[in-house]
């Protein structure tokens, strides 16, 4: 009797070993793969299942992953070095779940955004540490292939290599961390009038430069809230064919998106007539302009004015010409709304009034004993105070 109970014993004990072996499988990895293996649970989990066991992964990559049975959940940790937008999607022939989340809370989550069944996220995140959270829907199991990308912003953050901002377009960007600073090269060919400014709920800070070697560069002017809302901006008027930087930043480390908009026109030749007058318009609040010129051999010059919302306008010259000036509102040219004849430097011209939303001619008149005809035309345009 001893000796077959002894032998059911032994066979018990080989039997619960065979059972309690950790089963071994090998997986092929992408070239592109970058991958660090957490502490993960048994049945042959390849990954996982909690934020504290996630697998180490690289953006960028592809990563290879199995559901080993219904219901397995597969963690991957990933970190953004700057603000970028991530794309997140499996390619499997299985029902993906996937989720994005933070250390504290989940971002996003999608089902069959992606090709098939698979899912897909596309999310805009701040630089940091981020999880992804892969299941199947329902009891869906069996292999997949994760990817994960960051398109980070591409404009340059290096002055001696800006990026060239065309004229009279709108540039959607943003402004991907507190250190963030965006350079932009404005090449203008022509002597006429240029307004910088962005649009948007950052503040921001636009600074022009010169264009001497880095270490030797000097900022010409910077403005912060000139423009609508918290947004800069910059008029002035270009003598010649000449080309500077631009640099934009955030007040105090702002970030977010922001729309730049260089607006150019050419007023080399100030109109002779309402008809031909130089045009003068920004869809600002508050904004400034200003042009040195001189007066037509008709003794006047006309420069329109399209004034976008209920303003406080301020218009004068300065320079050796003795000038005044009328203003006239585009619905009656034929009576001026105000004449100054006095009131700035000088012997120049100086008005101010409160004038709402519409078309406005200034006419500059013009003369001197010296026959000195240039002077410079300034117009400053500021939203009214309650």
């Amino acid at each position: 009797m001893v000796r077959p109970a002894f032998i059911r014993v032994s066979l018990l004990l080989v039997v619960g070993m065979l059972l309690n072996s950790p089963v071994i499988t090998a997986q092929s990895q992408s070239p592109h793969t970058s991958v660090t293996r957490g502490s993960h649970d048994s049945q042959g989990d390849d990954h996982g299942d909690t934020q504290d066991t996630a697998t180490q992964a690289k953006v960028n990559t592809d990563i290879l992953g199995t559901l080993n049975f219904a219901g397995d959940v597969d963690y991957f940790q990933f970190a953004l070095t700057e603000n970028s937008t991530v794309t997140i999607t499996t390619v499997s022939d299985i029902d993906t779940v996937c989720q994005i989340e933070s250390a504290s809370e989940t971002l996003a989550t999608n089902d069959d955004g992606g090709e098939g069944k698979n899912c897909l996220i596309e999310i805009d995140q701040s630089f940091g540490n981020y999880w992804v959270r892969v299941r199947g829907f329902a009891t869906e199991e069996g292999p997949y292939t994760l990817v994960i990308t960051a398109d980070s912003e591409d404009i340059s953050d290096i002055q001696d290599m800006p990026d060239e901002l065309s004229i009279n377009a709108e540039l959607p960007t943003r402004l991907g961390h507190v250190d963030d600073i965006d350079f932009y090269r404005i090449d203008i060919e022509e002597a006429g009038y240029l307004h910088i400014h962005t649009l948007g709920d950052t503040d921001t800070v636009g600074c022009l430069l010169d264009e001497r070697p880095e270490s030797e560069k000097s900022i010409w002017n910077c403005d912060d809230d000139s423009g609508e809302n918290l947004n800069f901006s910059h008029t002035l008027p270009i003598r010649d064919a000449t080309h500077f930087v631009l640099r934009v930043t955030g007040r105090e480390g702002a970030i977010g998106n922001y729309s730049l908009f260089a607006e150019f026109l050419s007023t080399s030749i100030i109109g002779d007539g309402f008809l031909n007058a130089g045009s003068i318009s920004a869809t600002t609040r508050n904004w400034s302009y200003q042009i040195q010129t001189a007066v037509n051999s008709s003794g006047l010059d006309y420069h329109l004015l399209d004034i976008t919302y209920p303003s406080e306008l301020v218009a004068y010259a300065k320079g050796p010409l003795d000038t005044q000036a009328s203003l006239f509102q585009a619905t009656d040219l034929q009576n001026p709304l105000f004449t100054a004849t006095e009131g700035g430097e000088d012997m120049n011209f100086k008005f101010s009034l409160t004038v709402a939303p519409g078309t406005y001619y200034v006419v500059v008149e013009g003369s001197s004993d010296d026959n000195l005809s240039e002077y410079q035309f300034h117009v400053e345009i500021s939203h009214p105070t309650e």
